[in-house]
C-alpha cells in the first residue's frame, strides 16, 4: 500500500505570494518556516541582497537563537557548495564555512541582519541598503503582545525598506489562529476564520498621512495544509 503524500509547504507556494506583507498560517511542523527561510536565503544568495530576521522581544534577539533558526536550512544546496552555514556577528548574518583547522566558522558574504520589535524605534535613523526580504517568525503568540506592536512593525519595515527601489517582501509565520491577535484587527483580515486549506486571500491596507497623501500596502494570507490532514490549529 502506497504511503500518503505529506502536505508540506513548498518554496513554490512561498514564491507565489506577491504581497508586500505575506502571512502563512497553519499547523506546527508543516514546513512553513523551512520553506520560507530556504526561499529567502536562495533569493538573497542569487540576487546578492539581504533579509531582515525579526523577533518580538529583546530577550529573543540573540546570536544563538538566530543561528539555531537556520541550522536546518539547506545552505550547501542553495549556494552550490560555496557555503555550509549561517552565522551571526554583531547582529549581522553571514553565509559561512567551518574551518576544522581553526575550529571556527569563517564568515563569507553578508546576507541579513536581526531585529527585535522591542527596540525597533532605535533603528529608525539607521540606513539599511539592499534589503529585499524579511522573516517574522511566530508573530502570533498566546503570551503578551508589545504596546503598539503593529505600529512598531510597520515603522521598522518603513525604516528597512525606504532605501529600496525594487520593493520589500515580509513573510509572517503563524502557528495558531487567535481572535486577540492585533495583526488580524489592524490588517482587517476578516475572512481568516472562513478560509479553506491552501486558500490564498488578498487584502489592501490604506495608510493616510498628515499631508493628505496615502499609500496602499498589499497583504496576502495563505492558510497552509496540515501535514497529516488533521486540524491541529488552535482556533479561537
Amino acid at each position: 500500500m502506497a504511503s500518503k503524500k505529506l502536505n508540506y509547504v513548498t518554496q513554490k507556494q512561498v514564491a507565489s505570494l506577491q504581497g508586500d506583507i505575506n502571512i502563512l498560517l497553519g499547523a506546527w511542523s508543516n514546513g512553513k518556516s523551512f520553506s520560507v527561510k530556504s526561499y529567502v536565503l536562495s533569493q538573497c544568495y542569487k540576487n546578492n541582497c539581504s533579509f531582515a530576521f525579526i523577533v518580538r522581544m529583546k530577550k529573543q534577539d540573540t546570536a544563538g537563537r538566530a543561528e539555531n533558526y537556520f541550522l536546518d536550512a539547506p545552505i550547501e544546496q542553495i549556494t552550490k557548495g560555496e557555503y555550509t552555514a549561517i552565522v551571526d556577528y554583531r547582529h549581522d548574518l553571514f553565509f559561512a564555512n567551518y574551518d576544522k583547522d581553526k575550529a571556527k566558522y569563517i564568515r563569507g558574504r553578508k546576507c541579513g541582519h536581526r531585529f527585535n520589535l522591542w527596540e525597533s524605534y532605535q533603528d529608525k535613523s539607521n540606513v539599511f541598503i539592499n534589503f529585499k526580504y524579511g522573516i517574522f517568525e511566530e508573530f502570533i503568540t498566546l503570551d503578551n503582545y508589545l504596546p503598539n506592536e503593529v505600529n512598531r512593525l510597520m515603522r521598522l519595515l518603513s525604516t528597512i525598506s525606504r532605501n529600496n527601489t525594487n520593493g520589500f517582501k515580509l513573510y509572517m509565520i503563524g502557528n495558531t489562529i487567535s481572535p486577540i491577535c492585533p495583526y488580524f484587527r489592524k490588517f482587517e483580515l476578516t475572512n481568516v476564520p472562513n478560509m479553506k486549506y491552501d486558500q490564498k486571500d488578498r487584502y489592501e491596507l490604506e495608510t493616510l498621512y498628515e499631508d493628505g497623501s496615502k499609500s496602499i500596502t498589499f497583504i496576502e494570507v495563505l492558510l497552509t495544509h496540515p501535514v497529516n490532514k488533521k486540524n491541529n490549529l488552535l482556533i479561537g
